[in-house]
């Protein structure tokens, strides 16, 4: 549970911060629940995530560090949970980073992310 809301905190956070720099004051109603993605879609997700990085270098530095922190130091038990509010959050950022104007509040909501991340993930042994 606590990994949970790690992840929340991180990413939702991300989000929400992203949201507000673009000029979206509002969060968008939840939806319903998604049935889990396959394991082959879950690797092309991280593996277009990974060859198509965000393009605004605080955003790359810092997804590079959370994957890297994910896959090599976290237990099994959380990862997935990790993975997935990583995932969501990589597509909101490209959508994000697609909008003009929106790519100087990101920069600085990633800046943002890797501060949080320090605290929050060095309990894994991870370190930003």
């Amino acid at each position: 549970m606590k990994a949970r809301s790690i992840a929340a905190i991180l990413m939702g956070g991300l989000v929400s911060v992203v949201a507000a720099g673009c000029g979206g004051g509002s969060k968008p109603e939840a939806k319903a629940a998604a049935p889990a993605p396959s394991a082959q879609a879950t690797q092309a997700t991280t593996a277009s995530a990974s060859a198509g990085e965000i393009g605004i270098p605080e955003c790359d530095s810092y997804m590079t560090k959370y994957r890297a922190c994910i896959d090599s130091k976290m237990p099994d038990s959380v990862k997935g949970t990790f993975r997935q509010s990583f995932d969501e959050a990589t597509k909101a950022w490209k959508q994000a980073a697609a909008t003009p104007g929106a790519r100087e509040g990101l920069a600085q909501a990633c800046k943002q992310a890797n501060d949080a991340a320090k605290a929050a993930m060095q309990a894994y042994g991870c370190t930003f």
